[in-house]
């Protein structure tokens, strides 16, 4: 979305007394018990699946490698709009390997083309048509040049002279039986094989964040997903509804703006329905700050 249509549609917010405050990690520097006792009555979580996850394999470490969301962004907005660790520019790249078969993957292969490289490949430890996401952008990506490498799981990276990501040994997979999510399981054939490349990024999926959980649903959790009521979307505690990413994982905006709408219709019936008394004023998030 181009950002003067964000902007346009933050200050139509503002206009209805929609505050932001930035700069706050519920979880770190504020809780949800602070926010009740600021005076709040509800609490809705949005945060989405934000914490890209790692690739635990020897050699994910190596300067080159680089986890998609930070790819994306170095890559796409201007150094002013970024945090200052983000604002050197990202490194020219002749060969760009992106691990991973989602929408994010194709997001990262089509900016690795527009960012100049020279050669773009997507591997993915199944086929095609095990594959999540848009056909769509598949189909563009591959008329923008894209090789895709498909039944290959990383085994390790090697650096090259320079200490720099040199290349990406896989596994060659086959497709065994169905796993939990339905889709066949991939399965090593022994065989093994190296991509080179000089920048790899990661792009293997997203994940929720516990601590945000554990304020729900007590310390012992270890889970990232918020649970919800499908009907109400609220949560475990009353008062806390949840929706979009954070509760279903990676997901498309669509889902999670119709996941906020119907959410906030829940949250308007739970409010009309507690005690009718004066509103304290809202400080605690500033104070908090």
């Amino acid at each position: 979305m181009e950002k003067h249509i964000l902007q346009e549609y933050m200050a139509h917010l503002y206009r209805l007394g929609v505050e932001f405050v930035g700069s706050t990690y519920v979880g770190r520097d504020i809780t949800i018990d602070e926010l009740f006792e600021g005076g709040y009555h509800a609490v809705f979580l949005g945060h989405g699946a934000s914490l890209g996850n790692q690739l635990d394999v020897p050699g994910a470490d190596l300067p080159g490698v680089i986890m998609a969301t930070e790819f994306l962004v170095r890559g796409n907005l201007q150094p002013e709009l970024l945090p200052e660790w983000m604002r050197e520019p990202l490194p020219k790249s002749e060969r760009v390997l992106v691990i991973g078969g989602g929408d994010t993957s194709m997001d990262c292969v089509r900016t690795a083309v527009r960012l100049g490289a020279r050669e773009v490949t997507c591997a993915y430890r199944r086929t095609e048509a095990e594959q999540k996401g848009r056909e769509e952008e598949r189909v563009h990506a591959r008329e923008e040049g894209v090789r895709f490498e498909y039944l290959a799981a990383p085994l390790r990276t090697e650096a090259g002279p320079d200490g720099r990501v040199a290349r990406v040994h896989f596994a060659r997979m086959a497709l065994g039986e169905p796993d939990e999510s339905g889709r066949r399981r991939p399965v090593p054939t022994g065989e093994e094989f190296a991509v080179e490349a000089d920048t790899v990024v990661i792009a293997i999926g997203y994940g929720g964040d516990e601590e945000v959980v554990r304020m729900i649903e007590g310390k012992d959790v270890n889970r990232s997903l918020v649970t919800v009521s499908p009907e109400t979307f609220e949560t475990a505690r009353p008062g806390v509804f949840a929706g979009g990413d954070c509760v279903k994982g990676a997901d498309l905006v669509v889902t999670a703006l119709a996941d906020g709408r119907r959410a906030a219709e829940s949250i308007h019936h739970y409010l009309e329905r507690l005690p009718k008394k004066r509103s304290s004023a809202i400080t605690g998030l500033r104070t908090a700050r």
